[in-house]
C-alpha cells in the first residue's frame, strides 16, 4: 500500500508539473507575440509590418528643421517617429537581438581603429543630390519637362527623384553595383531639410557594408557648431544615432564636406566649439580647382589637382573653354576618362567620383536616358544659356547611351584600369599635344569674352599657338573609333573638332558624324597627319602667312605634318 500511494503521487507530481508548462507556454506565446511586434520597429528599422506597404518605422532625433526640403514642416522634437519607405525589404545585416540592435544598428561601442573598412587603399566615393524631386520647384521646371532626364523605374520612365523610395533603391544599386565604397549627402541647401531621406541612404549603407556622410554649407563661425551638432546626433554618435556605425570617418573623425566659398570654409574651419571639435572637414566648391577638393566642380584649364589623400573625378566640363562662364556645364567622356588616369597615377586615399545623380550640373554618370535632351539657342535674357545637347551622355562615337558613363565608371574602380574601346590603333586612347613640324606651334581656340552673356565656344575657330594658358589648354584627347580613325576633342572644352564650311578647323557638339572622324597616318618622319573622313582634307597650319588653322586638301606638305606626343600617365595602355 506504502509503495502503491507513492507512485501514484509522483505520477500526480509529474502530471501536475507537465500541466503547468503547458498552460505556461500557451500564456507566454501572446506576450512574445507583443514583445517581438513592440520591439521590431524601435530596435530595426529594416523589419517590415504585416500590411505589405514596403513601409518602416524610424526613430528620429531631437532636431529643428530649416525651412526647405520634403521635411520641413516636422518637428522632430515632439514626434517619435517618422515614416520612410523600405527600398529593400531584403536586408544583407539585420539586427536579430535587442544587444546587437544597441551595439551594431547604434553603434554603441564603434571604434573606428577596429573597422576593416578602413583598410582599403582606395576608397571610393559619390555624392547624392537628395534634393532632386518633387519638392523642388527650380529644379521641376527642367527636370519635370519633356527635355528631362529619365531613369527606368519599375518598367516606366520617370525623373529621377529620392523622395521616392523606388528612386533611391535604384540610385544607391547603382552606386553599390559601380564598386563606390561610400556615399556623401548634398545637404547644402538646408543640412536638416532631408533627414528621413538621408536616413534610408544611410540605412542602405548600413547594410550593404558602406559607408555614408553629409555636404552642408555653413556660412562661415555663426552656424557651424548648430549643424554639427545636428549632424553628430543625427547621423554619428555612437549609441544614439541609427547606424551610426556606418559613417565615413577620416583622420579618425568623422567627415563633415562644406561646400562654401573659401572664406566662409576658412571661418568654419577656424571656429570652436564642442561639436565642431568633433569632425574631420574637407572642402567643395563650385568650378575652383585645388588639391584634396571633394567637388563641386574643376577648372577646365587646370583638370584634377594630383594629391595623395583625395582626388575629385567627374564629366562635367566648363562651357565655354574656360574662364568664361561660370554659370553652366556639358558632359565629357574625355574629361572623365582623363581624371580616371590622374588618379591611378597617383593613387590617393580617396577618389570622388562626381555625384552619381546629378543631372542637372552633369556630374551625372549613373544610366539615365537623356536621348530627349535637345539643343536650345540661349538668348541674353535666359538663364540657363544652353540647355540640351549639353546634357546628353555620348559614348566614343557620339550616340547618345544611357549606360556609356556608368559602364565606364565601373570598368575603372572594379579594374583599376580600362582599355581602348577599338585595340590595335596606330594611337592609344588618350590624351596628347599636337605641334605643327612647320610652324613648331600648337593651336588653342578663341574664348568669348566672360562678360558677355550669351557666351558660347561653340564652333569656335583655332589659331595658332592662342589661348594656351595652361598644359590643359594644350591637351587633346583621341579616341580610336576602328581602321584608325579617331574623335578627337579638345580636353578644356569637351566639344570635338570639326571642319566648317569656310574650310576653316573648329570645335563642337560631339555627334555620330564622318566630319568628326579622323584618319591618322603615320610618315617616315615620325611625325602624323591628320584627314578629316567626310571632307578629305588635312588639319594644315599656315606657318609664318597666316595663325587661322585650317582644314586643306591633302598635299604631303610640312604644314600638313604634325608630332603627336602623348601626355605622359594620360593614355590608356
Amino acid at each position: 500500500m506504502v509503495e502503491r500511494g507513492k507512485y501514484h503521487e509522483k505520477k500526480f507530481l509529474v502530471c501536475t508539473i507537465f500541466l503547468t508548462l503547458i498552460i505556461l507556454v500557451i500564456i507566454s506565446l501572446p506576450l512574445a507575440s507583443c514583445k517581438n511586434k513592440t520591439e521590431s520597429n524601435p530596435t530595426d528599422p529594416t523589419s517590415t509590418n504585416s500590411s505589405d506597404t514596403g513601409e518602416t518605422t524610424m526613430p528620429t532625433t531631437n532636431a529643428t528643421t530649416s525651412n526647405t526640403g520634403p521635411e520641413s514642416k516636422t518637428d522632430f522634437t515632439t514626434t517619435a517617429k517618422a515614416t520612410i519607405k523600405n527600398t529593400d525589404s531584403k536586408t544583407t545585416k539585420q539586427a536579430t537581438t535587442t544587444n546587437q540592435a544597441e551595439e551594431d544598428i547604434y553603434g554603441k561601442n564603434y571604434s573606428v581603429s577596429g573597422d576593416k573598412f578602413y583598410q582599403k587603399k582606395t576608397i571610393y566615393v559619390t555624392w547624392v543630390n537628395v534634393w532632386h524631386g518633387s519638392t523642388e520647384t527650380w529644379f521641376n521646371g527642367l527636370a519635370y519637362s519633356k527635355y528631362g532626364t529619365r531613369i527606368k523605374i519599375d518598367g516606366s520612365s520617370v525623373v529621377p527623384d529620392s523622395n521616392k523610395s523606388t528612386h533611391r533603391k535604384y540610385i544607391f544599386e547603382q552606386a553599390k553595383n559601380a564598386g563606390i565604397n561610400a556615399l556623401v549627402m548634398d545637404l547644402t541647401n538646408g543640412y536638416n531639410a532631408w533627414s528621413l531621406i538621408s536616413k534610408d541612404y544611410q540605412r542602405m549603407c548600413y547594410e550593404n557594408n558602406m559607408k555614408f556622410a553629409v555636404a552642408t554649407h555653413p556660412k562661415g563661425a555663426s552656424d557651424i557648431e548648430e549643424i554639427c551638432k545636428f549632424t553628430w546626433d543625427t547621423y554619428v554618435a555612437p549609441g544614439k544615432a541609427l547606424y551610426a556605425s556606418s559613417y565615413l570617418y577620416k583622420n579618425n573623425k568623422p567627415l563633415m564636406v562644406i561646400y562654401s566659398t573659401k572664406n566662409e570654409y576658412l571661418s568654419a574651419t577656424g571656429a570652436n566649439g564642442t561639436y565642431k571639435n568633433k569632425f574631420e572637414f574637407v572642402w567643395a566648391s563650385g568650378e575652383d580647382s585645388e588639391p584634396d577638393k571633394w567637388g563641386w566642380q574643376l577648372e577646365a584649364q587646370d583638370g584634377p589637382i594630383p594629391s595623395k589623400d583625395s582626388m575629385f573625378i567627374t564629366p562635367a566640363i566648363s562651357w565655354n573653354s574656360p574662364r568664361s562662364s561660370v554659370d553652366a556645364w556639358r558632359n565629357s567622356m574625355a574629361f572623365l576618362d582623363f581624371g580616371f588616369l590622374a588618379a591611378r597615377e597617383i593613387n590617393p586615399k580617396f577618389v570622388i567620383v562626381g555625384s552619381v545623380d546629378d543631372t542637372t550640373e552633369h556630374n551625372g554618370w549613373m544610366t539615365m536616358d537623356t536621348s530627349k535632351k535637345t539643343y536650345e539657342m540661349p538668348t541674353i535674357s535666359s538663364n540657363n544659356l544652353e540647355i540640351g545637347l549639353s546634357y546628353q551622355i555620348k559614348d566614343i562615337y557620339g550616340k547618345v547611351s544611357p549606360s556609356a558613363y556608368y559602364d565606364r565608371v565601373k570598368q575603372w574602380i572594379t579594374n583599376g584600369s580600362v582599355t581602348a574601346f577599338n585595340k590595335n590603333g596606330i594611337l592609344a586612347d588618350g590624351a596628347y599635344t599636337l605641334t605643327n613640324k612647320a610652324s613648331n606651334k600648337k593651336f588653342g581656340v578663341t574664348r568669348p569674352a566672360p562678360q558677355i552673356k550669351p557666351a558660347t565656344d561653340l564652333n569656335a575657330v583655332f589659331y595658332r599657338d592662342y589661348m594656351l594658358e595652361t598644359k590643359m589648354e594644350t591637351y587633346y584627347w583621341f579616341y580610336h573609333l576602328g581602321n584608325n580613325e579617331y574623335k578627337i576633342i579638345k580636353l578644356s572644352s569637351g566639344l570635338a573638332l570639326q571642319p566648317n564650311e569656310n574650310g576653316r578647323l573648329i570645335q563642337t557638339w560631339d555627334e555620330n558624324t564622318d566630319k568628326q572622324r579622323w584618319i591618322i597616318t603615320r610618315q617616315s618622319d615620325g611625325s602624323y597627319t591628320i584627314v578629316n573622313k567626310a571632307t578629305k582634307t588635312a588639319i594644315h597650319d599656315m606657318a609664318n602667312s597666316d595663325n587661322t588653322i585650317y582644314v586643306k586638301p591633302k598635299d604631303d606638305s610640312v604644314n600638313q605634318k604634325w608630332d603627336i606626343n602623348p601626355v605622359p600617365g594620360r593614355t590608356i595602355n
